[in-house]
């Protein structure tokens, strides 16, 4: 309370917004917080306000608490007018100075019974403080000392016994601990005495006892390194990669759609960085170094080329930072979300985290299972898929058991079971099982049968292919006796010298040694129907068991030693298990199935192998494969059944093995979802609608609202929507010119086809045109406000009613004058965006184009500027503003304050001369509009920002407004955002909040320098709703559109303190998302041919679809003004 708070810097200089206090005024006190610099405790701080013409500036010393400066101005602090404001903090001979604040003194009537009073100097400031401190400092120093000196005779007596305690304890211990080394040192070789002292140290903490103490932590303590570095995966973090590209030259920023870069990151030793097939990387470097004042700066070194891989030749703490670049070799635009899991590294700072910790950050979900509408949880999800499976194991066993549902022979049976293949393909392919019978008489079910066309079961003696007991293609019953305890191998062929079709092939059997048991049929029993559900829960519960991933490493089947002699073994490249005489450092997994997907494993193991076994556990030559690389793909080979691993035993749990070609690290007993289950998850969202805070419209004109364009990710399902006012048809509502209701509540009402709805109820406005007889309209945009139409219509539509329309800005035509930047965001009006220059001109006769991609004119050295304003009178004489337009640094210039090309041009092109019309350099196209020269006179240096006052270096309204002599702005209007939220992700309101701060700035700005204008931010339409060539980007560009215009109405909506002078119009709710665009028809099909409708351009509307806009935003205009 009565106090004004800003934030200020002494690190970076940033947008601020004037404090205003009135001459005279001394009862408010000032508090600012330093947020970038830490306050020494000892520091002391002085306010020092400057205006213009005085011969030193008025200051006053301050308190500080903390990070906090607090003062109280006097009367007199202040001069009339544009003050600055500057904070000094001092600490010891050190001095910190803060940016420069502005501060609006305005002038006081004057008061007859005032006594004027000068301000006191800063000297005599500081005698009265430290005058009234220094009574108050004696007494309590007095005291201070008397308790100091009782409490330091105390401490003093304290001390010097507990020295004499400490000091007898360190003498015994030191004795001790010489005498045990003399001992140490005497001891002769082979002394029982000094094994038994190292004896501990020598014992490993898995219990092996090494050859000395050495040894023994050198070897428990190697693989920690190892340990600590696969905690990250052996990937670059794509999160930490951006669009755009560095100027190889001067190192600054650029914009690139055929370059990634990386954030900052600094070099380990022998740090690797690898690109995959088909990109190229480079690294830039910067280093750190003192400037003048003693301050440390980064500064750009040098640039690695563009090559297949990049490496560090720089040791541990080497203080340079680096970024990496990366493009396709085919200079394609580049998508960093197809460079996941695919760029190699081994610097720390570049490197991904778990998958698992990653998904299980981004993905908010229910473990209950319950709640509809809320994406399942993955793990809570695979517990209970796991029960699910073990629950039809238990209850197929169970079936297996009683194959034919009488209990009154499960006594006499010997086993049960079922050979099951999902058949693909293959010569020669079978499933078998063995088990050991007795002597005596046995009767074999077979039922449940599902045999391919070459299918047979067949019993053979001993081994496959030995002596064959029995033979069945068919379910039914079938005898046989055996004469000797015998061992059996039920074998189900699938396919012989040829290929059968795909499928899945089973029979189930059971087997009795009592023949006399009468048979019950399972079809009285109702175990038929029984197994029939059961088989219809697997088939459904297929669909996701298969993508879940697991670690198929049976870690309770390690093989560690198979020799007393050795510790150790792994798998030779000839197949085999061999002891290992050298190190104890490997072991071998149990046989693991490998199917027709092949099998991953995630690390490296060393000069070891894996090899595959056919069915018989036999080695199939040259199948083996070093394992001296991680990520390594075992592919399925004809004949192949298992696969056995060679393993580091010490940290053996590192290693996962799974199914497919994509390795993953999957602790024991844990799993993961495959990414096409994953997505699956994504369509789980609730359903989302967000109508118009205030639906506006014009009393007398028709309106059409598309109710589709409220729904985020709305080509998900199909949905009804419908309102409670408006006349509803289809997707749609309408109102008709003689249509007459009152403002009133609106209830919305959206449903999925799942059931799933939204019901809102909003308010509704009818306005009219207001009582004006001019308009100063400014509007300011991105390439929707670069086009020009919808500016044109707005002024068109106005017009229409009876007001007139004054135009502000530079750019466009007449009848569209605006200020815009195609491709720009909230930057474009918040910084100031590198170099432009003013020109004089005479004699103009072709007026040249504005914006993108703009008429060019090359100067004198060779640069060329393209037009970015034109003031001209009807002789052709006047003002040219010029700036470069570049997909690079140029592109706009740089807002960092780092150099670029337009600098230096700006620097050195000639004061006079003349300006050729050349090709643009973004486009390589030459404009029709423009002389072919144009003689020019006088260079005036500004900022790529119109907005930006290049004498305060700062956002200024006024400044343009003053500068270009136009009226003060009665409305303008923003249409900026479409390009900040993207398409490359889903935004929420949260993600959005720097977005919506800059909005801040630039709404604040324009209200404190014109406190009478109306602003309307518009939110600009969704995109093409029709077939793209990437529905998955244009569905995240709807949300994010829908999700901007929801933080929009949370900071200046109608329940803020901006609802007086701020709407936000949702033009984009008022857009047909087919039929405003401009459509293209592709025919495809060699056999079925068949035509595609879509749009040339999925983002631009046509010139009906932008007269929507300015149709939706008319009314929203008359709503403030009104």
């Amino acid at each position: 309370m009565n106090t004004i708070k800003r934030d200020v810097y002494v690190l970076k200089n940033t947008i601020k917004i004037p404090i205003e206090v009135t001459k005279g005024t001394d009862a408010i006190t000032f508090e600012f917080t330093v947020r970038d610099y830490n306050l020494p405790a000892t520091a002391a701080a002085v306010a020092y306000a400057y205006r213009m013409g005085m011969k030193k500036p008025n200051s006053t010393l301050c308190d500080v608490s903390g990070n906090v400066i607090s003062f109280q101005p006097s009367a007199n602090f202040f001069e009339v007018g544009n003050n600055e404001l500057q904070i000094r903090v001092i600490n010891e001979d050190k001095s910190l100075i803060s940016f420069k604040e502005k501060v609006k003194c305005s002038d006081s009537m004057g008061f007859p019974d005032e006594e004027e009073e000068a301000d006191k100097s800063l000297i005599e400031q500081i005698i009265a403080q430290s005058g009234k401190e220094s009574g108050e400092r004696k007494a309590a120093d007095e005291k201070e000392r008397s308790e100091r000196k009782t409490a330091d005779e105390t401490e003093k007596s304290e001390r010097i016994a507990a020295d004499a305690k400490e000091k007898s304890e360190r003498q015994k211990e030191i004795a001790t601990e010489r005498a045990r080394i003399d001992r140490l040192t005497k001891m002769g070789e082979g002394s029982t005495t000094g094994d038994a002292e190292l004896a501990d140290i020598r014992v490993g903490n898995e219990g092996a006892t090494y050859s000395n103490a050495g040894n023994a932590v050198r070897a428990q303590t190697k693989d920690v390194p190892v340990m600590m570095d696969n905690l990250q995966s052996p990937y670059v973090d794509i999160s930490l990669l951006e669009q755009g590209s560095i100027n190889s030259a001067v190192g600054s920023e650029i914009a690139s759609s055929k370059v990634l870069r990386s954030v900052e990151f600094h070099w380990n030793k022998n740090g690797k960085i690898t690109a995959p097939a088909g990109y190229k990387i480079a690294i830039a470097n910067y280093a750190m170094q003192p400037e003048e004042s003693g301050q440390m700066t980064k500064v750009y070194m040098s640039f690695e080329n563009y090559s297949d891989s990049q490496t560090s030749s720089k040791a541990d703490g080497d203080a340079e930072s680096r970024r990496l670049l990366i493009k396709r070799s085919d200079g394609a635009n580049i998508n960093a979300e197809d460079l996941r899991g695919k760029i190699t590294t081994n610097v720390p700072g570049l490197r991904a985290m778990d998958v698992i910790e990653n998904l299980e950050k981004k993905i908010k979900t229910d473990t209950t299972l319950e709640k509809e509408g809320v994406a399942a949880d993955a793990a809570e999800t695979g517990k209970r898929i796991s029960q699910v499976k073990r629950d039809i194991e238990s209850l197929d066993e169970s079936m297996d058991n009683i194959p034919i549902g009488a209990t009154d022979i499960v006594d006499s049976m010997v086993d049960s079971g079922r050979l099951e293949k999902d058949y693909t393909s293959g010569e020669y392919v079978f499933v078998q099982k063995t088990i050991t019978l007795d002597v005596g008489k046995y009767e074999i079910n077979l039922y449940n049968a599902v045999l391919s066309s070459v299918g047979v079961l067949r019993v053979f003696k001993d081994k496959i292919n030995g002596e064959i007991i029995l033979t069945a293609n068919k379910c039914g019953t079938y005898n046989f006796e055996l004469k000797e305890q015998t061992v059996l191998v039920i074998v189900m062929q699938v396919s012989l010298e040829k290929n059968v079709t795909a499928g899945i092939y089973k029979v189930y059997y059971s087997i009795y040694n009592n023949t006399s048991s009468v048979i019950i049929p399972k079809k009285y029993t109702g175990v038929d129907k029984v197994e029939e559900k059961i088989n219809g829960v697997e088939k459904e519960t297929k669909v996701i068991t298969d993508n879940i991933i697991t670690n198929v490493i049976n870690f309770d089947a390690i093989t560690y030693n198979i020799s007393d002699a050795y510790t150790g073994c792994f798998v030779s490249k000839e197949g085999k298990i061999v002891a290992n005489p050298y190190s104890e450092n490997y072991c071998v997994t149990d046989y693991m199935v490998i199917s027709k997907k092949g099998l991953s494993i995630n690390l490296a193991v060393g000069n070891v192998f894996v090899a595959l076994y056919d069915i018989n556990k036999k080695y199939i030559a040259n199948s083996s494969i070093e394992l001296k690389k991680d990520n390594i793909y075992v592919p399925y080979i004809n004949n192949a059944a298992y696969a056995r691993f060679t393993l580091q035993a010490r940290g053996v749990e590192r290693f996962c093995v799974v199914r497919g070609e994509k390795s993953y690290t999957i602790p024991q007993n844990d799993f993961l979802f495959t990414e096409k289950f994953m997505l699956k998850f994504s369509d789980l969202t609730p359903l989302q609608a967000v109508p118009p805070e205030r639906l506006i419209v014009q009393k007398g004109k028709q309106t059409v609202l598309y109710m589709e364009n409220m729904i985020k990710n709305a080509n998900i399902l199909p949905k009804s929507v419908s309102q409670s006012v408006l006349t509803n048809i289809g997707n749609m509502a309408y109102t008709t010119p003689s249509s007459d209701v009152a403002d009133k509540p609106i209830t919305y009402h959206f449903e999925d086809c799942l059931r799933r709805t939204v019901d809102e109820t909003k308010k509704y406005s009818v306005v009219s045109a207001p009582s004006k007889d001019t308009l100063n309209v400014l509007c300011i945009g991105d390439s929707f406000t670069d086009i020009g139409t919808y500016v044109g219509t707005i002024k068109n539509d106005i017009e229409e009613d009876g007001i007139t329309v004054n135009q502000i800005g530079n750019m466009g035509s007449n009848g569209k004058r605006h200020e815009a930047r195609s491709g720009g965001t909230w930057d474009f009006v918040t910084t100031r965006q590198g170099r432009a220059i003013i020109v004089n001109v005479r004699g103009v006769t072709n007026l040249p184009t504005t914006g993108y991609p703009g008429t060019t004119y090359q100067d004198g050295n060779g640069f060329k500027w393209t037009v970015r304003g034109v003031v001209i009178n009807s002789d052709g004489n006047g003002k040219l503003v010029l700036g470069s337009f570049n997909v690079d640094s140029n592109y706009g210039g740089s807002s960092s304050g780092t150099t670029t090309d337009t600098d230096t041009a700006a620097d050195n092109i000639p004061t006079s001369g003349t300006l050729t019309k050349t090709s643009n350099a973004s486009t390589g196209s030459t404009t029709s509009n423009g002389d072919n020269s144009i003689t020019y006179n006088g260079v005036e240096k500004i900022y790529y920002n119109p907005f930006w006052n290049p004498i305060s270096d700062e956002l200024d309204f006024n400044y343009y407004i003053h500068k270009w002599n136009y009226n003060s702005p009665d409305v303008v209007v923003f249409s900026i955002g479409y390009n900040d939220v993207g398409n490359g992700k889903y935004h929420t309101v949260e993600s959005l909040a720097p977005i919506i701060a800059k909005a801040k700035v630039a709404v604040d700005r324009m209200h404190a320098d014109y406190p009478n204008a109306k602003i309307v931010l518009n939110v600009n339409p969704l995109g093409y709703g029709g077939d793209t060539s990437n529905e998955i980007s244009e569905s995240m560009r709807s949300n994010n559109q829908i999700t901007y215009y929801e933080a929009l109405i949370n900071e200046f909506g109608e329940t803020t303190e901006y609802k007086s002078y701020v709407v936000v119009c949702p033009s984009f709710m008022f857009v047909d998302r087919v039929d405003a665009y401009n459509l293209k028809t592709v025919t495809i099909g060699r056999r079925i041919s068949k035509t595609i409708t879509t749009a040339g351009d999925v983002t631009h509307c046509n010139t009906d679809g932008m007269n929507q806009i300015a149709d939706a935003i008319v009314p929203y205009i008359y709503y403030l003004i009104n």
